[in-house]
């Protein structure tokens, strides 16, 4: 399967008018991370400082609260509606997307890697929804086949998402430079002929302890 751009309808699926509504600004383009602290980031990961900046914590307050099963809600009709018919059989789905924000000002490391390097399953497809535009170094880059290493960026616009073998190709995020922050979602969908018993036994199975690890393993059944 080769990396995919495929369309949806924004206003059905307003995702970006409910992470707003979590965050507290309709410019989501123009989010900086605003750390409290002067602790020495720049060794670290780009993902690990984005979810140490109070703007991050704040959208995840709200999607942990109880205004959150509103976004919950679309996310499960967005995949019985959008994502399911492209399967030919009953799928597994991560339960709980995982939320991004490549600020334009994160300090930080890139670090690219394949979804396997990190326990998951052969066979996983995923997708990316964005609710800002990504374009250049605030996209995420993907390599075009295994081992190739021909970085390029899913470029996507509000209403589109990008649909790709993240298992398989190496991808991740370079130091963004565009002067716009890039909020998005990520999650992973496997055929259930083709899910680990991890997956079907639920959310509640295996957890680790670490959030964002469990989070990423953690899948649920949509018929």
């Amino acid at each position: 399967m080769t990396t995919q751009i495929l369309d949806y309808d924004k206003e059905r699926y307003d995702f970006r008018g409910l992470i707003s509504d979590y965050i507290g600004t309709e410019s989501l383009e123009d989010l900086t991370t605003r750390y409290a602290d002067e602790a020495d980031r720049q060794g670290n990961s780009l993902y690990k400082n984005m979810e140490q900046s109070p703007v991050f914590q704040r959208m995840y307050a709200g999607l942990n609260g109880p205004e959150g099963e509103a976004f919950y809600a679309l996310y499960r009709r967005f995949i019985r509606e959008v994502v399911r018919p492209q399967f030919d059989e009953p799928i597994y789905y991560q339960a709980k997307p995982s939320h991004r924000i490549l600020f334009a000002d994160v300090p930080g490391q890139s670090r690219f890697h394949r979804d396997r390097d990190y326990g998951h399953a052969p066979g996983e497809v995923n997708f990316l929804v964005v609710q800002t535009k990504a374009a250049g170094h605030n996209a995420m880059w993907i390599e075009s086949e295994e081992g190739k290493g021909d970085y390029r960026p899913l470029e996507l616009e509000v209403g589109q998402y990008g649909k790709f073998r993240g298992v398989d190709l190496s991808h991740g995020a370079r130091a963004n430079d565009t002067g716009h922050s890039r909020v998005s979602f990520d999650f992973r969908v496997i055929r259930q002929s083709d899910a680990p018993e991890r997956y079907r036994r639920g959310p509640a199975a295996g957890r680790e302890g670490n959030p964002v690890r469990d989070n990423a393993l953690s899948f649920v059944r949509c018929a």
